[in-house]
């Protein structure tokens, strides 16, 4: 099968959720979905390095992709994270060309600047060897970096430059949210299609958070080809209160 980096750069429409409950079941249960990768959201939710631990070995038996949102920019961390044997990083709030290098400097070994052992899970626990875990990596490490602050949107066309990087993601709420501008401000609409244009001109894929199924069909016609759909908990509740409400109105 191929890889999330090779899907990515093919233009395949992907999907995935954000997770955020630290139970590693639910990557099986994301698979069975139907999801492509999961993203662990280590920015907003109680997960840590053993959380990720597990979630990526449940991701490689159920042949899942995992894309973690980073926590923060720290080298150390992404260079652990990647070497649990996650497909890539979801690096949020990446606002200028310094931060992208940065963090595809920690990122890609073939860098140099990343700590590199083949013996952990992204090396098969060694069997891969030295060059293969190196050519493996290399091949297939995913760099995203989330356009989602001002800063970011003024430097979108540079960033997007920086060799490297794979795709670029936008986070509408927090941009909205540093814009100024609510949910639905035509002045939001026109910083994502530039974001989303950035992108394009750079050849790098470009994704996009949505609430629901629908919203991805919509924005996947105005170019986006990979999207986070919601959480575990978003889609939890919202199922839930769907169903209690049909059972209160079935008992009426």
């Amino acid at each position: 099968m191929p890889s999330l980096r090779q899907r990515l750069g093919s233009g395949t429409r992907l999907a995935g959720v954000f997770l955020k409950t630290p139970a590693p079941h639910l990557v099986e249960l994301s698979a069975l979905a139907g999801c492509d990768f999961v993203s662990p959201d280590m920015e907003h939710a109680p997960l840590e390095l053993p959380q990720i631990d597990l979630m990526a070995g449940f991701a490689g038996r159920s042949g899942l992709a995992l894309l973690p949102r980073l926590p923060s920019h720290d080298a150390a961390t992404i260079g652990r994270l990647l070497d649990l044997g996650a497909a890539g990083i979801l690096a949020p709030h990446v606002g200028s060309v310094a931060s992208a290098e940065a963090i595809v400097a920690a990122a890609r070994l073939e860098r140099g600047m990343r700590g590199f052992s083949p013996s952990p899970r992204a090396g098969d626990y060694g069997a891969l060897g030295v060059a293969g875990h190196l050519e493996t990596q290399t091949r297939e490490t995913v760099i995203a970096l989330q356009i989602e602050d001002r800063d970011g949107l003024e430097a979108a066309e540079d960033i997007a430059a920086v060799s490297g990087v794979d795709a670029l993601f936008v986070g509408p709420v927090d941009l909205a949210h540093s814009l100024g501008v609510p949910a639905d401000a035509p002045a939001l609409e026109a910083a994502i299609a530039r974001i989303l244009s950035a992108a394009r001109a750079a050849s790098l894929a470009c994704g996009i958070f949505v609430p629901d199924g629908a919203t991805a069909a919509r924005r996947a016609k105005e170019g986006f080809t990979w999207f986070i759909i919601g959480s575990d908990q978003s889609h939890y509740q919202t199922q839930l209160r769907a169903e209690l409400a049909h059972a209160a109105a079935t008992a009426l």
